[in-house]
Order: structure tokens, then sequence, then C-alpha cells
């Protein structure tokens, strides 16, 4: 059982049918699709603005120093307007993240509510077949751990991949522009390194899955010593129960241990890797402004925009997989939805049933669906 959940739990596949299945859920935004529209417009423009910090820092840098003349000089004036429009940038920023997460909060709470009461309508018009070959520890599920991971798509991580998105493809498109030699030197060292960083801690978590899978296994143990303890007190089995649990237990800690090393490796290459690279850039655009092509201002901004992308780089697989765990999870949804109601059971809401209490009986048979 443990090696069944163990490949279920690493392995995410989603299916051409799954994204259809994925898309078919999304009619129970309909009724707020307005609402969650302007929820992705304050998400697309909140995620733009902050676009903004690197480069007029990097300006108000250039301002102070003096090194910068010319139009974009002329134009913002002194230090003290240009610090302004970073206040005015702050603000619209705050603005937009309120309006962003509440907006998406209450699309997704009132769409959450609307699929949980649509499944538990579904159930209730099911046949009895259906519930004799279903736990309801599974069915329950349906309705709670499945339903979270859509809200916490809906609400958060669509949102954050769109937002990461938006800044790698506006990170990289300003670099360029300011310097595409700076930004090439930048592009040989720093992908890799995330990337590598990417495979690595997909690595460590595999471990560590590894380990919340063996740790699982002795909480199976403990569950069935206990609920039998009557039946391992009759057969003095006490210490056979121990053994096993040790044994258990010693698996875990070799497991914990090797998974522990992975993340000490990994912390160390970060640490190295990181603030190597930024070491590397921040050298190479040195000499760049000492040579004159480079002011000491765009560097700056480089610098924080190379940040950025770094960050985008690193979360948008972790965010692409929350995604894909909720198109799994909605195919399971889908699955009771698109089960076939029992004869009777679908009623208009706004009639009741009137039963009159005159049954006949007349050649009545009965057996358990399960076992005719």
């Amino acid at each position: 059982m443990g090696s069944g959940r163990r490949g279920k739990r690493e392995r995410i596949k989603v299916s051409k049918d799954g994204w259809k299945t994925a898309r078919a859920m999304l009619r129970f935004l309909k009724p707020y699709r307005t609402t969650y529209l302007l929820g992705m417009v304050f998400l697309v423009v909140g995620s733009v603005v902050p676009l903004g910090f690197p480069y007029f820092l990097g300006d108000l840098i250039n301002s102070a120093t003096g090194d910068r003349e010319g139009a974009l000089r002329s134009a913002l004036g002194q230090i003290d307007e240009i610090a302004l429009i970073l206040t005015a940038l702050i603000g619209a920023q705050m603005v937009l993240s309120f309006l962003r997460v509440y907006t998406f909060s209450l699309v997704t709470q009132k769409t959450m509510a609307d699929i949980r009461y649509a499944l538990f309508e579904r159930l209730m018009q099911l046949p009895m077949v259906f519930f004799e070959q279903r736990r309801v520890g599974e069915l329950t599920s349906r309705i709670t751990a499945d339903v979270e991971k859509l809200q916490q798509v809906l609400a958060i991580s669509f949102a954050e991949f769109i937002r990461q998105a938006v800044t790698l493809i506006g990170g990289i498109t300003w670099i360029l522009v300011v310097s595409p030699r700076l930004t090439l030197f930048m592009l040989i060292i720093f992908p890799p390194v995330v990337i590598i960083s990417v495979i690595f801690g997909r690595f460590i978590r595999k471990h560590s899955k590894k380990t919340q899978d063996d740790l699982a296994e002795t909480n199976v143990l403990v569950e069935e010593g206990l609920h039998n303890i009557s039946i391992v007190k009759a057969f003095t089995n006490e210490f056979f129960e121990l053994s096993r649990y040790r044994g258990s237990l010693k698996k875990v800690v070799r497991n914990a241990l090797k998974a522990d090393l992975y993340r000490a490796l990994f912390i160390s290459f970060i640490i190295m890797a990181m603030f190597g690279s930024i070491i590397a850039v921040i050298w190479f655009g040195a000499k760049m402004v000492q040579e004159g092509p480079l002011e000491i201002g765009d560097l700056f901004a480089f610098i924080i925009f190379m940040v950025f992308i770094g960050g985008s780089l690193g979360g948008l697989p972790d965010v692409y997989s929350q995604i894909l765990k909720a198109v799994g999870a909605t195919e399971r949804l889908q699955e009771i939805l698109g089960e076939e109601s029992e004869p009777g059971t679908e009623l208009n809401q706004t009639e009741s049933a009137v039963l009159e209490g005159d049954i006949h009986y007349d050649n009545v048979r009965f057996t358990y669906p399960t076992r005719p």
C-alpha cells in the first residue's frame, strides 16, 4: 500500500482530457466572470507597477551622482520629484494589491461554495450502489481537500503564475534595452544556476516525500497495534510489535538523514551559486561603468531586475505544479458531477414534493445493488 501511495504523490500527470475537465469546471465562474476579469486587470497592472521601482531607483542614483544628462533628467527634475514618483508607485502597488486580493477572494469563496453545493446535491441524488462502491471518507475528501486545491489555485497560485510571468518578461525586456552586452553575460551564468537549483530542489522534495511516506507507515503500525491490542496481548506479541516499530523508525531516520544531507548540500550550493552569480554580474557591470557604456544607476537597476528575474524563474515551476494538482483534483470532482442521478431525485428547488401516502405493493422483490 505504501508504495502505491508514494508513486501517486511523486508523479503529477495531467492528460488532455484533464485540461478539458478543468475548463469545464470554469462554468462555476460564469456568474462572477465580470468581477474575476476586474481582478485580472488589477493583477496585471499590479504586476507591471513593481517593474518601475528598479528603473526609477537607478534614475535616482544617476541624478544624485550627476551622471545622467538629457531629456529624461530634465523631465524628471530634481531628486525630490523622483522620490515622489517612487512614493506614488508604492501607493499604487498597495491599492492594487488590496483590490486584487479582495476581488479574487470574493470570487473564489462564492465559486467554491457553489461547487461544494453542486457536489453535495449530486451526492444526494445518486443511487445506493454508488455509495456501496466508495468510502465515505473518500467522498468527504472530494468536497474538502480537492475543492481546497482548486480554491488555492484560483485565489493564489494562478495569480502568482501570471505575476511572475509578467515580471520575467518585463524584466528581461528592460535589461535588454539598457545593456544587451551585460544581459548576454547574465544569461550565460544566471539561468543555468536557476535551472540546476530547480532540478536539485525537486530531487530533495522527492526524498522528503519518501520520508513522509515512511513516517506514515510507522503510524499505520501504531494504529494496527493499538486497534488490535487485545489480540496482541492474547498472543503475547508485544515484543514482535515493538521490533516492527523499531525497524520502521530506523528506516525513517535513515531516509530523513539522507534528505537532510541533500538539503544541506543544496543550501550551500544556493549560497555559493546565487551570490557568486550576482558578484560576477556586478564585476562585469562595474567594468562597463568604468569604461563608460553603462551608468552606475543603470547597473544598480540591472542588479535588482536580475534578482526579480531569478525569483520568477525559481518560483514558476512550483506554482505550475500547484496548478497541475488542482487540474487533477477537478478530474475527481467532475467524476462525481458527471454521475447519473437516481430517477425521481432531481426535484425543482422551488417546489416541494407532495406525498399522498397511498402506497401499494405488487410483486415486490429486493436485493442489494452490489450483491444480487
